[in-house]
């Protein structure tokens, strides 16, 4: 989950996130406030989103270190 903290036009903010290590590009959310990925191989990655206001302007990304870790049996 993530958001953006905006007083003016909040409900028209519009969000692209990537998984960098997985994504090759931006994946455009729209209104989204959510992503999900499923069946990532064990490796350290990291999660960057960032906004577009109602002019079209990026905001610069914010990012999350993300790790997945290995079962126990692998």
């Amino acid at each position: 989950d993530y958001t953006l903290l905006s007083l003016r036009h909040a409900a028209t903010v519009q969000f692209e996130y990537r998984l960098v290590g997985v994504d090759t590009e931006w994946v455009s959310a729209g209104q989204r406030r959510v992503a999900y990925y499923t069946h990532l191989p064990p490796q350290a990655l990291r999660f960057e989103v960032r906004a577009l206001d109602v002019d079209g302007r990026r905001t610069a990304a914010a990012a999350l270190p993300v790790v997945v870790t290995p079962y126990v049996y692998e």
